[in-house]
């Protein structure tokens, strides 16, 4: 696939040609947009991707990506492929996540060794999906492909089993926010080791991150 497309996907435009094209088209075009004198669907810094090259390669990853979580393959289907990020933890009983992806995707859930909640539908970049179900009795809960969901919800109502030291582990690139705690205490109800009492951690790019005792 390199030989026969990458290496030659560049050749189309010179990189001169193709960024001094992007600058006009959607470079500048953001203050006008960020003005609300420019008024398109998608954000145009968003398509400013660098060099042909680049953006060829991002548009086949994230179409694979789509299709694999369509139809349940790879990461999407194995719960020891962390590929593409992962969020685990034990829990005591079924609960509900709310995932929002920062693409098109059908966000996955995995539990224990074989049941998989996942979204029926196709769920739009930056909407928000619940899934339920997931998790029981001292059961293993795997939200997949973690690099591609911006949220995975409120966790103040999260039980998990005190026996795995109450703790969660989280390892994505684009999680933005992950939120354990509220400014009311009585809200809270999760056993979540440390964090309970906090209200929102940031965690831009995160690779591993342990979340407990």
């Amino acid at each position: 696939m390199k030989k026969y497309f990458w290496d030659n996907a560049q050749n189309y435009f010179t990189k001169s040609a193709y960024n001094s094209d992007a600058e006009y088209k959607y470079e500048e075009a953001w203050p006008k947009y960020a003005s609300g004198d420019y008024d398109v669907d998608v954000h145009p810094l968003s398509q400013s991707l660098g060099d042909h090259l680049e953006a060829e390669m991002l548009w086949a990853r994230q179409r694979l990506i789509y299709m694999m979580s369509k139809w349940g393959y790879g990461p999407f289907a194995q719960y020891t492929d962390s590929c593409l990020g992962r969020i685990n933890f034990r829990t005591q009983l079924a609960q509900a996540f709310k995932l929002t992806p920062f693409m098109d995707l059908y966000p996955t859930i995995l539990s224990g060794q074989g049941a998989t909640h996942a979204s029926a539908d196709r769920v739009l970049s930056g909407e928000e999906v619940t899934i339920s179900g997931a998790g029981g009795t001292n059961t293993n809960v795997y939200i997949m492909a973690a690099d591609e969901l911006e949220s995975i919800g409120d966790l103040s109502t999260l039980t998990v089993d005190a026996a795995s030291n109450a703790g969660i582990a989280i390892a994505s690139k684009r999680l933005k926010t992950v939120k354990v705690g509220d400014e009311v205490a009585e809200k809270v109800t999760s056993n979540l080791q440390q964090l309970s009492s906090k209200r929102k951690y940031k965690l831009p790019l995160i690779t591993n991150l342990i979340l407990g005792k």
